[in-house]
């Protein structure tokens, strides 16, 4: 439909006009090639990636949904650390918890829900909460994380 259209109204001669209503505009000063192919990896903060239709999706961000503790540290000698945490729904409606991206160093566990490392959504009602634990495996760890 697209080529039907350009065909009818332009020529060799008088070639489509990319300006008209402003609608395009070539930038002949770009030195970058514009990518319109999203990947899980170009989600910017505060964007998840909806692999249904895949793109990236901006996360809700009036939700009251929190952590227990703001900061864990770990250190490449513990090991055997397990730390537990948990997530609080605040809010008087049903979130879905998803995890973005887990490091590779990074194993989450949880009894309540099959949420660590996976795809699939965690439902959590008002005021539910779900704990889970933390561990580190010290090998994958990349210097300076």
């Amino acid at each position: 439909m697209a080529a039907d259209f350009l065909n009818a109204t332009t020529s060799i001669d008088a070639p489509y006009n990319t300006a008209t209503q402003n609608r395009l505009v070539n930038d002949t000063t770009a030195t970058e090639v514009l990518n319109l192919i999203q990947s899980e990896d170009s989600c910017a903060p505060g964007e998840y990636w909806e692999s249904d239709i895949q793109t990236c999706m901006h996360c809700p961000v009036n939700f009251d949904v929190t952590f227990s503790k703001k900061l864990i540290e770990f250190e490449a000698t513990d090991q055997e650390r397990v730390e537990s945490i948990t997530l609080t729904n605040n809010e008087d409606f049903y979130v879905a918890i998803i995890p973005k991206k887990l490091p590779d160093w990074l194993v989450l566990d949880s009894v309540e829900s099959v949420y660590a490392g996976s795809d699939i959504p965690t439902i959590l009602g008002a005021g539910e909460s779900l704990q889970f634990s933390m561990s580190i495996i010290s090998s994958e760890l990349e210097e300076g994380t």
